[in-house]
């Protein structure tokens, strides 16, 4: 992969991080619970769990606060079939996590 590339794939998931934690810690004090984040990946040519994992690692070791306690990926590139991926459990991240993923799941698209 190209330097160009993981730069922009690590500005694209620190931009989202910074918009969504702030708001995610918010609603967790205010609700109580766990706090959930679900990223999305159409792009089965130039990303893949492992890649994505790295960038958001990290981002994450930059970040101090608004953590959320669960992150997931859901890589949609193909029609009929998602595949999950546990990147955040608590603590543990990504490789840490056991069977982590991906987890395949047959979508429904609602019509």
């Amino acid at each position: 992969m190209s330097n160009d590339l993981e730069r922009e794939r690590q500005k694209r998931i620190g931009d989202a991080l910074k918009t969504k934690f702030p708001k995610l810690s918010k609603a967790k004090k205010e609700v109580g619970g766990i706090s959930v984040i679900v990223l999305e990946s159409n792009d089965i040519a130039l990303a893949n769990n492992a890649l994505i994992a790295a960038a958001l690692i990290n981002e994450l070791d930059k970040k101090q606060e608004d953590i959320p306690d669960e992150i997931y990926l859901v890589e949609t590139e193909l029609q009929n079939t998602w595949y999950i991926t546990i990147l955040k459990e608590g603590r543990s991240l990504f490789s840490q996590i056991d069977n982590y993923g991906p987890h395949e799941v047959k979508s429904n698209p609602v019509l």
